[in-house]
């Protein structure tokens, strides 16, 4: 959280794009979560896009593989999801999985739609109904990226 209050004051900084982007990528999605929940999302989206580095370059990539649906939500033109490598469907959209990722409950989502139930409902499974983790992790199994 502390990261998240030093943009607040001072903006998304050149020198912690490496920091930010190692966030973002990381297994917890509590940073994405606190970015959309503090409001700062959209600013996030512009750095990515007027932001010279690789990094921010990157990161944008990223996000649009991560979090499609809310990435569409500031752009002007819209993010297509990946085609699906699986015919694993997602518990929450019954479509099949581009990113799919284990949680603490045991079961497979879609990114896209886990992040997204986790910002609007908190931490609770969709499945179990249990408090479960913010901790998530790629199911290589069904994962060809």
């Amino acid at each position: 959280m502390f990261l998240i209050s030093t943009v607040k004051v001072m903006g998304w900084q050149d020198s912690c794009a490496q920091i930010y982007l190692h966030m973002i990528h990381g297994a917890s999605v509590q940073f994405l979560l606190d970015v959309v929940n503090l409001g700062l999302f959209e600013s996030l989206l512009e750095a990515t896009r007027t932001k010279k580095s690789h990094h921010w370059k990157h990161m944008y990539d990223l996000l649009t593989v991560l979090w499609p649906s809310k990435v569409n939500q500031y752009e002007t033109t819209v993010v297509i999801s990946r085609p699906s490598s699986t015919t694993y469907e997602c518990p929450l959209t019954l479509v099949p999985c581009t990113y799919p990722v284990v949680a603490s409950d045991g079961h497979t989502y879609e990114m896209d739609a886990l992040l997204t139930h986790m910002s609007q409902s908190g931490y609770w499974s969709p499945m179990t109904r249990q408090p479960i983790s913010c901790i998530v992790f790629r199911n290589r199994c069904l994962s060809a990226y």
